[in-house]
């Protein structure tokens, strides 16, 4: 999409044009009784033709052909199969612009619909702004507009009209988000927000140190994420902010800080630099705290490792002791171990060690020294 553009081509098709599978085709443009009377009104084919054109055009999407327009050729065959003539006959339809613009008025008349005017547009723009809130996908935003204007039988303007509407909501929407978040932020706290991205003595900045923290469990790095915790704490950013804007909008901004450098958001105007350092220090706030119980879990759990391994340790070691003797003819030594290896270990390997090294102690080749 471009600088100025709020919907991507596919999405400006789905919205603006007629659809082109059969199944919506049917669905929209099968004509009725009345419609079909008001068509047959027409004199010739090319008229008719051009006339329901126009019709399933201000039935659905809900907007005017353009005057240049060439509509939909699978359209244009289902609604000439109603009427039983030949598609090919559009091509000479409206000769005179002045037949385009009576049949367009007549049909506005029979669905009771209007054009778009300017007196919709604060209307329209409030719309999105609300849709806005919790969004900014273009598409969202611009359906939203689109079926308050069917709603209200008012026919779609052009959708370069609808999409500086949508940008413009969208952009209020961010601001209020921006405003709502660092609203009743003290002085102290707006300083230490702003030093996050403030390169210090060693050439770098707190933003970069907060988020490069250590993830080996190791007591020296639990101490530098807890370090890192208490910073982040000492900023003095509530839990309350999270809950002063949408939900969807707050998961957008905490998005944008994991991937933003102090570079980029050096050159955010002031509200949106400072709300996208609150969010941040929200999350990186929660990101430390659920750093530190897992490192504390995992530092906790290889201590109850260590003495486990090296029991099993001494339990094999003790079982290569015993095994050789286990055979009085030393027959046993190399099959033995292929038995061993495929045993588990643990209790049957162990409750096995006094049963091995009686046989040892009774047997006259054994050259190993029992206790």
């Amino acid at each position: 999409m471009k600088k100025h553009e709020i919907l991507s081509p596919q999405s400006r098709a789905a919205l603006f044009d007629p659809p082109t599978d059969l199944a919506t085709i049917v669905l929209h443009y099968t004509l009725s009784p009345d419609d079909l009377a008001l068509i047959r009104q027409r004199r010739r084919d090319a008229n008719r033709l051009g006339f329901v054109v126009h019709l399933a055009y201000l039935k659905f999407p809900g907007r005017v052909l353009g005057s240049e327009e060439v509509p939909a050729s699978d359209m244009v065959a289902f609604l000439a199969h109603q009427l039983g003539v030949e598609s090919t006959a559009y091509s000479e339809y409206a000769q005179r612009d002045e037949t385009r613009r009576e049949h367009i008025g007549e049909i506005q008349s029979y669905f009771r619909v209007r054009p778009f005017s300017r007196s919709d547009y604060r209307s329209i723009a409030k719309i999105a702004t609300t849709e806005a809130v919790g969004t900014d996908r273009g598409a969202v935003i611009v359906a939203a507009m689109i079926e308050a204007l069917r709603t209200r039988g008012i026919l779609l303007p052009a959708a370069t009209v609808m999409e500086r509407i949508g940008l413009a909501a969208r952009a209020r929407a961010r601001k209020q988000a921006h405003k709502n978040l660092i609203e009743g932020l003290e002085q102290p706290t707006i300083t230490e927000l702003e030093a996050l991205i403030a390169v210090n003595n060693i050439a770098r900045t707190p933003l970069s140190w907060l988020r490069d923290w250590p993830e080996a469990p190791t007591q020296k790095n639990l101490v530098g994420v807890v370090d890192r915790l208490q910073f982040v704490r000492s900023l003095g950013v509530g839990p309350d902010r999270e809950q002063r804007i949408h939900r969807a909008r707050y998961r957008t901004i905490a998005k944008e800080t994991s991937i933003l450098s102090a570079q980029h958001l050096s050159r955010f105007d002031t509200p949106r630099r400072l709300a996208t350092l609150v969010v941040f220090a929200r999350e990186m706030e929660a990101i430390l705290t659920d750093a530190a119980l897992v490192m504390f879990d995992k530092m906790l759990g290889g201590v109850f490792r260590r003495p486990d391994h090296a029991y099993r340790e001494n339990v094999i070691q003790s079982s290569r002791r015993v095994r050789p003797c286990a055979s009085p003819h030393g027959e046993s030594h190399v099959g033995g171990e292929g038995v061993w290896r495929g045993s588990r270990l643990g209790r049957r390997t162990f409750s096995r060690l006094g049963t091995l090294e009686s046989a040892c102690r009774g047997n006259r080749n054994c050259r190993h020294q029992h206790a």
